[in-house]
């Protein structure tokens, strides 16, 4: 017992403890009813895809040999016109930076596509000129984007006709 309190005043805080307690116990079921009957959260993102083909793409490297497979090791750029569709209309142009490596994981690429309403840059790893890449930014339209896109070169310098394909699904 606590010296200098009386029963009395023991059971009247008690008593106000119990209520201080029923009462966060009620506010508590309260606030879990209010979140239930609350419509869950929609989400916000939404997904654009972008397709795009190529023409004249070509490999260009420092002292790399026309007609030639670049060996490992080697570095070089790739570039050519995107396309509409195949056969369409010019809609930009695609520069690429490689870093040609052993089958695994394959060529690094640094993609920069040059669209009319902003530029998107994208990275990834391709075999045989196919791969899947990650959309890393942009700037334009394309500002705060990010996603996939699947790959496909087909250089002349390794035997191709000079097309491409980029299949691009943006999330913003």
């Amino acid at each position: 017992m606590i010296e200098g309190t009386s029963a009395a005043s023991r059971r009247g805080l008690l008593r106000r403890a119990a209520v201080l307690a029923l009462g966060a116990v009620g506010l508590n079921a309260t606030a879990g009813s209010v979140a239930a009957a609350r419509p869950a959260a929609r989400s916000t993102v939404s997904t654009r895809t972008i397709h795009l083909w190529g023409r004249g793409f070509y490999l260009d490297g420092h002292g790399h040999r026309q007609g030639l497979v670049p060996a490992d090791g080697d570095r070089g750029s790739v570039r050519g016109e995107l396309l509409d569709a195949p056969g369409g209309e010019v809609v930009g142009t695609f520069a690429s930076a490689c870093f040609f490596g052993a089958e695994e994981p394959g060529d690094l690429e640094l993609h920069t596509f040059h669209l009319a309403d902003g530029m998107l840059v994208g990275l990834g790893a391709t075999t045989d000129g196919q791969g899947v890449c990650a959309v890393l930014g942009g700037t334009g339209a394309y500002a705060g984007a990010s996603g996939t896109y699947a790959a496909r070169q087909d250089l002349r310098e390794a035997g191709g006709d000079g097309s491409a394909e980029f299949l691009v699904t943006l999330r913003s």
